[in-house]
């Protein structure tokens, strides 16, 4: 069993990422005498929040995740939902990278113009 401290250490997150996490209840450690004691459980949770904010998923998005792996584990019902949840995440960033592409033909054009400035 892991105080906060230790967890921070051992996962390289700050204290405000975890109490955020906690206040989202995407984790919820045991408290005792006002404390936060982790138990492998939710070090497991935590490893699984990390990987998934690491691939790029939103809050919301594990929320749904969390809930249907509580509700729903291993149905058809869990496979379609988390789908449709990677689905939503992928045409977000299809949006990202329309609006970059974008962004990046813009600026090129304008670095194309301040150069022909130069060559006058």
């Amino acid at each position: 069993m892991l105080q906060t401290g230790q967890i921070e250490a051992k996962y390289q997150v700050s204290r405000d990422t975890l109490r955020f996490y906690i206040e989202e209840g995407l984790v919820v450690p045991d408290k005792v005498a006002g404390k936060y004691q982790w138990l492998p459980e939710h070090e497991a949770a935590l490893t699984n929040i990390l990987e998934l904010r690491a691939l790029g998923l939103s809050v919301k998005a594990i929320k749904r995740i969390k809930e249907l792996h509580e509700t729903a584990c291993g149905t058809e019902i869990q496979w379609r939902e988390n789908l449709a949840v990677v689905e939503e995440e992928l045409a977000d960033l299809d949006r990202q990278q329309a609006d970059l592409d974008r962004r990046r033909a813009s600026l090129g054009a304008l670095a194309d113009q301040l150069r022909q400035c130069l060559e006058v």
